[in-house]
Formats: structure tokens, sequence, C-alpha cells
């Protein structure tokens, strides 16, 4: 079975007691007993290096607190996660450069979102303005898009505001 040689959490400075309190019991074994060192890591805005590699956060806009995150690695490619947010500074930032944004999908309409979520206009911004190599839209609403084929029907409504769009599905393999 694998097992890490250790885990490194990192969650957004508000939520830090929430999860230590998962990682206690009645939940979980607590940390100490797991076999590996578990290493919970606050942030907010900024940057961690990881020896050779580095995690860029910042603070994006929903309902709860959370961020989105630019990994560099060595060799200076990048992957930029942002998901369950509306359009704000901190998703435009990482989004601008970076070669993969993985970024969530929006209503295939006009129709606005709850405000946590990107709608098509924010959504087309954001394709807009990204410098990313290929973008992979996730995060789609069940509800809209139970299928691949539902999915591939966004795709007209913003294919003009980028020309490598991906549409994420289980099993897909993205290499850099």
């Amino acid at each position: 079975m694998f097992r890490p040689a250790r885990l490194t959490v990192i969650i957004h400075r508000s939520l830090q007691a929430h999860l230590e309190r998962l990682f206690s019991y009645p939940f979980v074994k607590p940390a100490h007993e797991l076999g590996f060192p578990v290493e919970i890591r606050a942030v907010e805005d900024g940057r961690i290096d990881f020896g050779g590699w580095a995690l860029d956060t910042r603070s994006l806009q929903h309902n709860t607190p959370v961020i989105g995150a630019r990994l560099q690695m060595k060799g200076g490619q990048s992957v930029t996660y942002c998901v369950d947010t509306t359009l704000c500074d901190g998703l435009l930032d990482l989004a601008g450069d970076c070669n993969i944004l993985v970024i969530e999908a929006s209503p295939p309409d006009n129709q606005k979102t709850n405000g946590f979520h990107l709608d098509l206009v924010q959504l087309r911004t954001v394709l807009a303005a990204t410098g990313a190599n290929k973008v992979i839209l996730t995060h789609f609403g069940a509800l809209k898009y139970p299928d691949m084929a539902s999915r591939e029907r966004l795709h007209p409504h913003i294919g003009d505001c980028h020309d490598n769009i991906v549409m994420a599905h289980d099993g897909l393999i993205v290499r850099l």
C-alpha cells in the first residue's frame, strides 16, 4: 500500500483550526500516529518555496475563504488552479502568466451564478486575459453538464477567447 514519506497540506489561514480538528480523534488517527509527518501550512497571499519549486497563492472571492494557486516548477513551467471564485484580482494575477490554467466552467448561457462562481462574461474575461498555453475547464455543475457532450456545448461561447481549451474529464492526462 502506498504510504507517503510526508504530507504537506496547504490551506487558507482562516480554515487552519478546522482542518487541525479533523486530524484528531474521533475523525482520524492523530497526526503523530499516522506513520508519516503531516505539516499544515496556513497561507493567504504569498509564496511558499519547496526547494526547487514554489507555490504562489492568492485569495479568491467565494462565500468561504478560498485560495488559488500557481505551482512553479523547476525549469520555469507552471500550472495554475483556480476554482470556486468570481472574477477578482487574485484570479487574474495567477492566470496571467502560466503554462496551464485549470479554471472552473461557467453556465453556457448568460445566466448569473450565485455570486460565488464565474458567469460566462467573467470566464470570457479570464480566458482573454490569460497567457496560458492551455486552459482546462473543470468544476462543471452536474445539472447543467451531466456528460461530455453537454460540456462541449460551452465551447462555442468561449472558443474565440482562447485557442487551446480542454474540457476536463475523468482520466484526463495533461502534459506540460
